[in-house]
């Protein structure tokens, strides 16, 4: 039950937290990073914006996922998910970045 209960939490693990119970927060948060929430957030990053705006919104989800890539992980294998997904996701972030940046030029 404390899996559930704590499958929410970001820096502050428990010094009791199981490798289990990390395993059940890792895969919440490699769901949170697939690819169709990547488009969710691509959505909302730039949808009714103007350059300025995406280009503010996208380095904050920028910002996020480079922290997210800094929480300990239950296993290697969950790191290594979690790093793709987050790469791929910074990835497509910097290149609207690029694009909106060409509307300043």
């Amino acid at each position: 039950m404390q899996g559930i209960g704590r499958h929410n939490l970001t820096d502050t693990l428990p010094e009791d937290m199981s490798v289990f119970q990390t395993t059940i927060r890792d895969s919440d948060d490699i769901d949170r990073f697939d690819i169709i929430r990547i488009a969710m957030a691509m959505g909302s990053s730039v949808h009714e914006k103007t350059n300025a705006e995406i280009i503010e919104s996208c380095q904050k989800q920028i910002d996020i996922a480079r922290w997210y890539m800094t929480l300990p992980r239950g296993t290697k294998t969950a790191k290594d998910m979690m790093d793709k997904e987050l790469t791929q996701r910074i990835e497509l972030l910097e290149q609207i970045i690029a694009q909106a940046k060409k509307g300043f030029e």
